[in-house]
């Protein structure tokens, strides 16, 4: 079988479907990237919301054992007025005073011992936290450096397809090159065999016995009469 008339355009398409596939990957691989660091950053902030968690619980704590304080000083203060009171009247007056300090401060007293344990368990989950960011960390750094590499990787071999399809561009007549770039456009495959000698092998439209005979002269660039893919 005699080599088509069309070869020069069929290398230049198998060059044109390395290159096409290869830039989908130069393409993906930056958004694989960063939806690693998507995942790396929803971990440090989980980790940085335990750690404001904590930190919330500890300024409670710290702030309910000063107002106890605050309360104890408070009752310290009316049992001394208490003492220098001289009618029943206010010493009963001055007596319920405190109980209802007293009261608050076994509130708070309550309510620290709630926080304490609280501190407790929001520690834990910062150490947890903690562990899964370090682990999270390792993870996607290996991934990132794996990434990075592919990429790497890829570029250098799309500069090397690009250099070779200029060469096997100039191989192509002008206007061959002119109809296969103005296809290449719209179709990832301008170039298609003629499919049990009578059909397109794009869109498998039949084609007229005149097409299919030009096709099998191979003197000249024939194109299918509904997609326009150029037939070998």
């Amino acid at each position: 079988m005699s080599t088509p008339i069309v070869q020069p355009l069929l290398d230049l398409q198998e060059i044109d479907a390395h290159l096409r596939e290869l830039n989908k990957e130069l393409l993906d691989i930056p958004l694989r990237r960063a939806g690693e660091e998507n995942r790396l950053n929803e971990t440090r902030e989980h980790h940085a919301r335990a750690s404001e968690a904590l930190k919330l619980t500890q300024v409670n704590v710290a702030n309910t054992e000063g107002e106890i304080e605050r309360q104890r000083a408070q009752s310290t203060k009316l049992r001394q007025q208490q003492a220098t009171l001289k009618t029943n009247r206010e010493f009963a007056a001055m007596t319920a005073e405190i109980n209802g300090v007293e009261s608050e401060i076994d509130a708070l007293e309550n309510r620290l011992l709630a926080y304490i344990e609280e501190v407790g368990a929001a520690r834990l989950r910062l150490a947890a936290a903690a562990e899964n960011l370090a682990a999270e960390q390792g993870i996607v750094l290996e991934a990132q450096r794996e990434l990075d590499e592919r990429l790497a990787e890829a570029q250098a071999v799309n500069a090397e397809l690009e250099a070779r399809r200029r060469e096997a561009a100039n191989l192509c007549a002008s206007q061959m090159l002119l109809v296969y770039s103005r296809l290449l456009k719209n179709r990832w495959r301008p170039v298609v065999p003629l499919e049990n000698g009578t059909t397109c092998g794009g869109c498998h439209l039949t084609q007229p016995p005149s097409v299919a005979h030009l096709v099998r002269r191979n003197q000249n660039l024939v194109c299918c009469q509904m997609c326009g893919r150029i037939l070998y």
